[in-house]
């Protein structure tokens, strides 16, 4: 009944029986919050930063060719 609220860290059950679900406080919901915004912000940098470096780089094919056999069956 409660589980997606547990794993999300919504609500607290007890270990006594019958199981007491307790909900979490808003500021600990909060500090969560802002802890994966700050965590989202960082990767967003990293990706800005990563399409400039794709940018920067080129492709430069090289003036040697080489060729492969291609080895269908081994007998």
């Amino acid at each position: 009944m409660f589980t997606g609220s547990i794993d999300k860290g919504m609500v607290n059950p007890s270990l006594e029986i019958p199981t007491v679900y307790a909900g979490v406080e808003l500021m600990a919901l909060e500090a969560t919050l802002k802890k994966h915004e700050t965590e989202l912000r960082e990767i967003e940098v990293r990706k800005r930063e990563l399409q400039e470096l794709s940018k920067q780089q080129s492709f430069r094919p090289t003036e040697e060719f080489c060729t492969f056999k291609i080895i269908k069956s081994l007998r």
